[in-house]
């Protein structure tokens, strides 16, 4: 899809969104172009259309990634941390296991920006590689902040994915959700990328089934038929495209 008709539905869906609008999408429906916006926007961006092209060249993913990213936040520190997290899902999808795809070269393919190298090596230096318990979450959030920013906001998931990838111990994936919790600030972004990389890890099997069962029923079969949607859009273009 080309990046006019992405900001075009995008301008639709903000027309008729019934929620509040953050800053990024509101800025960039009345300007009409993606806001300068440097916030963890990018993360849901990045999961949905890495799942959507999963296959396809580095090259056209990291486009088509860029153009999701840019629809909204037209910033290029957005740009690069949304490549970066489509780096890590891919190498997940591709049966790697979660280290190696949270490996600092593989993070970085492609994506030429210091800053996102600074974060992958700040989330994992020696020390914070442990369980919660030896080395919390809280001290890196003391230090570098909660708020949806980035990079701040790109370097706690990973460090939350770090901390339960090597321990066996309890269930990791709940562990790892919990553990973001009770740092607040901006649970909800973190949460986004943290669900997403273990989930592609199937760390534990993914959301845990209590979790899961708890789901509204009618939103649940919602975002079920809309992801079904938008990946029979996707098959229809690329068939059409072949």
């Amino acid at each position: 899809m080309e990046k006019d008709d992405l900001f075009a539905q995008m301008q639709e869906w903000g027309a008729n969104f019934g929620g509040r609008p953050d800053h990024a999408l509101t800025t960039a429906l009345k300007e009409g172009k993606g806001a300068d916006d440097d916030q963890a926007h990018c993360f849901i961006k990045a999961v949905a259309v890495t799942t959507l092209t999963f296959g396809q060249s580095t090259a056209d993913r990291h486009q088509q990634v860029e153009d999701a990213v840019r629809v909204h936040q037209d910033n290029d520190v957005a740009v690069a941390f949304g490549l970066a997290t489509s780096n890590i899902l891919n190498a997940l999808l591709l049966g790697h296991p979660l280290s190696k795809a949270l490996e600092t070269y593989i993070i970085i393919e492609g994506v030429d920006h210091p800053l996102v190298k600074q974060a992958v090596l700040d989330a994992a230096v020696p020390g914070r590689h442990t369980p919660l318990e030896a080395t919390p979450l809280e001290a890196t959030a003391a230090a570098r902040g909660r708020s949806c920013q980035l990079p701040e906001s790109f370097i706690l998931p990973l460090q939350a994915c770090l901390q339960v990838s090597d321990s066996g111990a309890g269930p990791r994936y709940a562990r790892g959700v919990r553990n973001n919790i009770l740092v607040a600030g901006d649970v909800c972004s973190r949460a986004i990328l943290i669900g997403a990389i273990l989930g592609a890890a199937q760390i534990d099997g993914g959301c845990p089934a209590s979790w899961a069962s708890q789901f509204d029923p009618e939103q649940k079969a919602r975002v079920e038929a809309a992801a079904a949607a938008i990946a029979a859009g996707h098959k229809h273009n690329n068939d059409t495209a072949s």
